[in-house]
């Protein structure tokens, strides 16, 4: 239960480390606005 947990917690991690990677991406494009993120 405990290995399982782990896991679980450490997909998570990449989860949200990917999230970021992708916000960092997307903001530094030039030519998107917040009114594209809104569509």
């Amino acid at each position: 239960m405990y290995e399982l947990c782990y896991c679980f917690d450490l997909k998570r991690k990449q989860l949200v480390q990917g999230m970021n990677f992708y916000l960092k991406v997307v903001t530094s494009i030039p030519g998107i606005d917040n009114h594209d993120a809104n569509a």
